[in-house]
């Protein structure tokens, strides 16, 4: 059973990384980018981090 499970998984990651691609070449084909040049927000502030200060002041 364990051999099934691991085709079954096989199956999915395979599945997964083309639907990846297919999105990937989407975003390419329509916008001009790809997915790595596209950054999302954060809705809240990282735990632990001082928004006070800025990591490029000296």
């Amino acid at each position: 059973m364990v051999a099934n499970r691991l085709v079954k998984d096989t199956k999915f990651v395979a599945s997964l990384k083309a639907r990846a691609e297919a999105y990937a070449q989407d975003l390419d084909n329509t916008q001009g980018v790809g997915p790595h040049t596209i950054s999302v927000p954060r809705i809240r502030p990282a735990s632990g981090m001082d928004l006070t200060k800025s990591l490029f002041s000296q």
